[in-house]
This record gives C-alpha cells, sequence and structure tokens, in this order.
C-alpha cells in the first residue's frame, strides 16, 4: 500500500494517509495476536462491549436525530460528520453476545440477553443501514445454527427464543420504524435503486482495473483510481483498486486468517462473518473503527487459545483443545478440560 503512493495520481498526502492508517491497523492486528491474553482478561473485554452497547443506545436515543437523511436517525459529529453504517456496525458483536446470552444464560440474565437483542435490532433498522441489517441477520442466525446444535436443549431453548422475539420485533417493533426507512429496507427499493448506485460504482472500478496494465497488480494507490467515485463503497474491490492483485490477496489474507481465528468463539466468528458482509458494500479504511474491532477480537481470542494451548499437555487433540474454549452457560468463564472454570 505504501508503495503504490508512488505511482498515485491523486494527492500524495491523501493517499500517504490512508495507506499509513492501513499499516497501522495492520501491525496493531499482529500484534495483538502475540500479545499475552487470558480468559480473565478476555470476559473483561467481553463486558467493555456490552457496556460501550449501552453507552451507544443512549447516545443514539438521547441525540439521535433525522435531520439529514430524511427518517433514518443518526448521530451528527461537532464536526458534522455522520455514518448510519459505522454506528450500526458498533453493535454487531454486542448483538452476536446477546443472541448467546439469551440461549445459553438462564433466568433474569436470559430475558435481559432476549430485550437487549431486540434493543439492538430496532437500533441497526432505525439507522437505515442495509449493511448493518443484513449482518445482523447474518449474525443472528450462525449464533442460532451453532447453539442449536450443540443439543436437542439448546435447539429447543433456540426455537423458543427466536419466536418469543420475532414475534416481538413483527408485532410491536417494525410497526415503530418509519415508513420510508421500512421501505429503504425493502428488495424492492434495493433493485429499484441499484444498492444506491453502489453496482454502477462497482462495474467502473472493475472495468477500470480489468482495463489497466501494471496497475491490474500494484494498484492506482489509495484515492488514486482516476474516476469521478474514489470510494468503491467495496471494500475487497477497494483493495484491488488501491493495491491491486497483491492488496487484494493481503486483504483476503487477513479476513481468512480472522475468521480461521474465532472459530472458537460463536459470537466473535458470527461478528467477524457480519462486518465481512458489511465491507462487501462499504470501504473500511481505518477510519472505520468498528470494523476492524471486530478483526482485532477475532485475533484477540486466537491468542488467548495459544497462551492456554502453550500450557497444555503433549498429546491434547484439537477437540480437546475446542471444548476447553468453549463458553459454559452460567458462569462467567471458560470450561476446563478437567471441568473446572476459569476466571
Amino acid at each position: 500500500m505504501l508503495m503504490a503512493v508512488c505511482w498515485t495520481v491523486t494527492s500524495v498526502t491523501a493517499s500517504m494517509t490512508s495507506a499509513l492508517g492501513v499499516v497501522l491497523l495492520t501491525a496493531v492486528l499482529v500484534l495483538m495476536a502475540q500479545l499475552p491474553f487470558n480468559s480473565h482478561d478476555y470476559w473483561l473485554i467481553r463486558r467493555s462491549w456490552t457496556v460501550m452497547a449501552i453507552f451507544a443506545a443512549a447516545m443514539f436515543f438521547a441525540f439521535g436525530e433525522q435531520s439529514r437523511l430524511g427518517a433514518r436517525t443518526h448521530l451528527v459529529l461537532e464536526s458534522g460528520g455522520s455514518d448510519p453504517n459505522e454506528f450500526s456496525a458498533y453493535l454487531i458483536l454486542p448483538l452476536a453476545y446477546f443472541v448467546e446470552s439469551s440461549i445459553t444464560a438462564g433466568g433474569t440474565r436470559r430475558l435481559l440477553a432476549a430485550a437487549s437483542t431486540v434493543g439492538s435490532i430496532y437500533i441497526i433498522v432505525l439507522t437505515g443501514s442495509r449493511a448493518g441489517v443484513i449482518a445482523a441477520l447474518v449474525v443472528i442466525l450462525i449464533v442460532s445454527i451453532r447453539q442449536a446444535g450443540r443439543g436437542i436443549r439448546n435447539l429447543a431453548i433456540v426455537g423458543t427464543v427466536g419466536a418469543v422475539c420475532t414475534l416481538i420485533v413483527s408485532e410491536y417493533v417494525w410497526p415503530l420504524v418509519p415508513e420510508s426507512v421500512r421501505a429503504r429496507l425493502s428488495i424492492e427499493a434495493l433493485v429499484q435503486d441499484r444498492g444506491s448506485l453502489r453496482a454502477d460504482i462497482w462495474k467502473s472500478g472493475v472495468d477500470l482495473v480489468a482495463s489497466s496494465d501494471f496497475r491490474f497488480i500494484v494498484g492506482f494507490g489509495p484515492n488514486g483510481a482516476p474516476l469521478d467515485h474514489h470510494v468503491m463503497h467495496n471494500h475487497f474491490l477497494q483493495v484491488l483498486v488501491d493495491g491491486g492483485v497483491i492488496g487484494l490477496l493481503l486483504f483476503l489474507g487477513i479476513i481468512l486468517t480472522a475468521l480461521r481465528a474465532s472459530w472458537c468463539s460463536v459470537p466473535i466468528f458470527a461478528a467477524t462473518v457480519g462486518v465481512t458482509i458489511m465491507m462487501t458494500t462499504l470501504t473500511a479504511y481505518s477510519n472505520f473503527r468498528p470494523a476492524w474491532a471486530v478483526l482485532f477480537m477475532a485475533l484477540l481470542i486466537s491468542s488467548v487459545r495459544k497462551s492456554h494451548e502453550g500450557v497444555s499437555p503433549k498429546g491434547s487433540s484439537p477437540h480437546r483443545l475446542h471444548a476447553e474454549w468453549t463458553p459454559v452457560p452460567h458462569t462467567q468463564g471458560f470450561a476446563e478440560a478437567d471441568g473446572r472454570v476459569s476466571p
């Protein structure tokens, strides 16, 4: 990415800023996978995500407005900037945690988790973010399917909780959403406006790369594409335009590594898939913080698992190691192989 700045056709300063942001993010990702975290650290960070979601919800309902984007509710910063897509991304991982807890927790905690799930869905829908809504649905499906596969009891709980939450959302939450937002989220509207003209932007980006010479390999540099739209609204295509095939392969490596590393944690894996889907309709430079924060969590959980494997007895099977790091219902820690629960 830094090398691509050398042959960018736009401002070197702007390109360098974007490139340095990506480089720093990559460095943090690598560092996150190396730091010695334990299960207690993980649970503290998990709770911090919950606190962040509560704070974000309070800010949303207290200061959210509909002045610029029709009936879509969004937060406007002092600088005048606003991005409903980015705001909805902050709730993707907390939503995964809420869905998991509504299945695995018991009593009051299950009720609170189910209510938080419905509340998160309501906020994401109010933003009018199509990418956010799709990612939220994918997160709910992944967590539900993986939890349902852990036994008849879990399957029954998933079915019951899912039916109740679906009924509440369809009968009580959905009618509260402004009509224009509901229309925007319909399939008909998506087809009619061609995904807010994304289809045309994607075609121009693909045509540009396909017709280029050496830039097919090395790209045009950040913000360097000779197009009316420098932003591709698809980060995979954005990386291809900016960094060529080399940049795309490196980015795919990051995504695949995050997916593989997060597989042992159902909510983090679901959120990683969710933000990856969001990246197919949004450009996620370093300023798209929530998406990268989820990727950080994927490598963080990998670091936790590696630190545990480092002290595991020789001959431990992958299945045993996976079981050791499976969250246990009604507890605040992880199940150990001998039945103990870590802090």
